[in-house]
């Protein structure tokens, strides 16, 4: 069996070397529009200085993709920050960056359930607790345990279903569902960040409890 050449080994791994370099700038070249994900946490940080009256202590939780420009809750946790700037007597008190990683003897939905008793238990001092990753599943048997007194619980993300459940129970005090994913290239007709919102999410509060019918 011949076995190859210097230079066409060379070769080869020049080869490899070039596919690597164009896959990883590929890759990074490809951007999302972040409008709808500004217009996210603007509605979000709107909401809360709403619920709060203009002033308070907010715990902020985030997933770590926040940490990683130019992801979706990258964007929408500062549309989050620049708009309660505008708010000088809401303070940010803690922000907490979370992950949970399912392993094949993980009970993730108990992970999740403790870990937010645990963190409303640790917070229940401040006056907001405000996540962009996900609250826990609730069903009869596995309910969520609150302390008694607890921050107002506003939640980024949820399925209409389960945010629903949360809002008649009295556990959070709004959250945001998706009408549609946003795609990656500006909507028609919409140019602002809230524009962009409107079109892709909604919020629901007790107020518009009654849509989700």
């Amino acid at each position: 069996m011949q076995k190859p050449s210097a230079t066409s080994v060379a070769i080869g791994c020049i080869v490899v070397v070039a596919i690597s370099l164009w896959s990883l700038f590929s890759t990074k070249s490809a951007k999302i529009n972040p409008g709808p994900f500004l217009g996210l946490g603007e509605v979000l940080a709107q909401e809360t200085a709403k619920v709060l009256s203009g002033r308070g202590q907010i715990v902020l939780l985030v997933g770590t993709a926040r940490n990683q420009s130019g992801t979706e809750q990258y964007y929408e946790v500062d549309g989050f920050l620049r708009e309660v700037k505008k708010h000088p007597q809401l303070q940010i008190t803690k922000t907490i960056t979370h992950t949970f990683i399912e392993t094949p003897t993980t009970d993730l939905g108990h992970d999740i359930r403790t870990f937010y008793e645990q963190l409303l238990n640790e917070h229940r001092d401040a006056d907001a607790l405000v996540t962009f990753i996900e609250l826990p599943i609730l069903t009869p048997e596995q309910p969520l345990d609150l302390p008694a007194a607890h921050p107002k619980i506003l939640a980024a993300h949820m399925n209409i279903t389960q945010g629903k459940t949360y809002l008649r129970d009295k556990l959070i005090v709004a959250f945001i569902a998706n009408r549609e994913n946003p795609p990656s290239s500006p909507p028609t007709g919409a140019t602002t960040s809230r524009e962009m919102f409107d079109k892709y999410y909604q919020l629901f509060t007790s107020a518009n409890l009654d849509a989700l019918d």
